[in-house]
């Protein structure tokens, strides 16, 4: 819900200004622009994360890109701002868990708008580089249905807005034509970085040992082929 403007275009709300307790106020609380501030709006969004640096070189690339810009940095934490709303990342001594899961009670995901569908590709191009990955990737770019051109990116596992380690995940794909009747080859190589995992105590990837089954097909939803693979 937000107010209407009066006649000279000015917000209704009359701006009220708090001293805030020194001891309360966060290490990151900054004056916000001038300007009008509606009710309603988000103020802030605070990620707590079981590792900053990781977190920092996992989130930056992504609000630097949709144009947030630096906004606070203090031992624990960091944030980025685009108008009047500001994003943190804070490694709090007072958590109580060491990853975080979107399908657990809490912030499941975020979702932002871009400028036109260029950029929306630039992204999904460069998130790989950045540890990110395409979720449903055979649905492309409207997995949200016919009318929604988006993108579903997911971080490394165990930052905020991951979901874990799914039960299955895209490792690699490539496209072919055939006439009517024919047939066509296709050659698919798995990277070895589809096997790894994001290892906490490690600070690194890993490819755990064991027996990996690999699904083909056209698509998540129709795999007739398999394969599996054991690493040890």
């Amino acid at each position: 819900m937000a107010a209407d403007p009066g006649p000279s275009g000015a917000s209704p709300e009359t701006p009220v200004t708090a001293q805030p307790d020194r001891e309360l106020a966060p290490a990151w609380a900054a004056p916000v622009p001038a300007g009008e501030v509606a009710t309603g709006m988000i103020h802030h969004l605070e990620f707590w994360v079981p590792d900053l640096d990781r977190a920092v070189a996992s989130w930056g690339w992504l609000l630097d890109e949709l144009g947030y810009k630096p906004f606070g940095d203090w031992p624990g934490g960091r944030s980025w701002r685009a108008g009047h709303t500001y994003i943190v990342l804070e490694q709090s001594p007072d958590r109580t868990a060491s990853r975080h899961d979107r399908r657990r009670p809490g912030l499941n995901h975020l979702a932002f708008h871009v400028a036109d569908q260029e950029l929306l590709e630039k992204l999904v191009a460069v998130a790989p580089s950045n540890g990110w990955r395409l979720m449903f990737a055979d649905r492309h770019p409207h997995a949200g249905g016919e009318g929604h051109y988006a993108a579903y990116l997911a971080p490394p596992p165990g930052e905020a807005g991951a979901a874990g380690r799914p039960p299955r995940e895209l490792a690699a794909f490539a496209s072919v034509s055939a006439r009517p009747g024919a047939s066509a080859e296709v050659v698919l190589r798995v990277p070895a970085r589809a096997f790894a995992r994001w290892d906490e105590n490690a600070s690194g990837w890993v490819s755990p040992a064991g027996r990996y089954t690999l699904h083909v097909g056209r698509s998540s939803r129709d795999l007739p082929l398999s394969a599996t693979v054991q690493l040890s």
